[in-house]
């Protein structure tokens, strides 16, 4: 059972889940390709109106061979109803409160109503139905997550809001002898994504002739392609799975395409520019360009580190032949954004 499936990472993740083939044919292996088994998933879904992207979503779920079911969110008595009536082995809780996720006024009490107060009674009645395993997706803006400078710090109020969750979601796994994965996500990126993440807000900059600019450009980021995230998870649950689900922790941190913020949006003008025939200029904001006005002093508490990455290599994790498949990627992307720009 997946939470969180209508997101652009959830839709992924549902795909990876019920229809393997769908994703591992967005990929090139370096070997002989594996046979996934898929799962049979249940997507619990907030019935409520939905944005125009979020309605394409849903509609590509609906498309997935899983049983897809009405709830009121985690916090109601709704999900219990379901984890009685399902009884899943396996609960996937991606799902999170996303509202102004960016701000440093992100709202913690809210974050806690639907994220963390429902736990204990959601963990209890899905231990009493049968469950095992509880897979938990995790922020690179966490603290003590990823690699580089100042792990120890949070990212974000948001990425504290989740680490804080975390703890309470892992005692409460202890105390009722459940599995317990997290996947430890950076920024993903690819087809159905939300209009103001980078790549969507700068490709429709670009086909409306004007240039976007960059405020970071020294900053190291994890941009990973979001099947590969799918396909990365999706095959560390089916090992657990394989293992006969013992009662104990993990933890994997999918990682892709590791650079400066410069050279990543150079990347995406080029690749994207060349299959969608458009121009791509882009402007360095001056005020960021020198990279040592990033340093920090060892001890000081800074909210935007210059690095923070994942450290597992999803392609080689999955034995995918890199290069092939970021031409697949972009080619799928590039498909993408001119197949939207036709509707519109």
């Amino acid at each position: 059972m997946l939470t969180g499936s209508t997101s652009f990472s959830g839709l992924h993740i549902a795909r990876a889940l019920s229809e393997p083939q769908s994703e591992t044919n967005r990929v090139v292996w370096s070997g002989e390709a594996p046979k996934p088994a898929g799962f049979e998933v249940q997507l619990p879904v907030r019935k409520r109106e939905r944005k125009p992207w979020e309605t394409a979503r849903f509609s590509e779920l609906s498309k997935l061979p899983a049983e897809l079911l009405t709830y009121d969110g985690v916090e109601s008595p709704t999900f219990l109803k379901l984890l009685e009536s399902r009884k899943p082995r396996v609960l996937w809780n991606h799902g999170a409160f996303m509202e102004d996720y960016r701000s440093p006024s992100y709202n913690l009490q809210k974050s806690f109503e639907t994220n963390l107060y429902p736990l204990q009674s959601v963990l209890e009645t899905f231990a009493s139905n049968g469950g095992r395993l509880i897979v938990h997706s995790g922020s690179i803006f966490e603290p003590h997550e990823g690699e580089g400078d100042n792990v120890g710090n949070g990212l974000s109020a948001y990425g504290v809001s989740k680490s804080l969750v975390y703890e309470w979601l892992r005692y409460q796994c202890c105390r009722l002898g459940l599995g317990l994965l997290k996947v430890v996500i950076p920024n993903p990126i690819g087809t159905f994504e939300n209009p103001d993440r980078l790549i969507p807000a700068f490709v429709k900059m670009w086909q409306e002739g004007k240039t976007p600019e960059i405020s970071a450009p020294a900053f190291v980021r994890d941009n990973v392609p979001v099947t590969w995230l799918a396909l990365h998870a999706a095959d560390a649950i089916r090992n657990i799975v394989d293992q006969d689900l013992p009662s104990r922790e993990w933890r994997i941190h999918p990682s892709g395409l590791t650079t400066t913020t410069e050279d990543f949006v150079r990347l995406v003008a080029d690749q994207l520019g060349r299959r969608l025939e458009i121009a791509t200029p882009i402007r360095i904001h001056e005020k960021t360009t020198d990279k040592s006005a990033h340093v920090e002093p060892k001890n000081r508490l800074v909210t935007q580190p210059l690095k923070r990455i994942n450290t597992e290599p999803s392609h080689l994790k999955l034995s995918l032949d890199r290069e092939k498949s970021l031409e697949l990627f972009w080619d799928e992307l590039a498909e993408y954004y001119r197949s939207n720009e036709r509707a519109q």
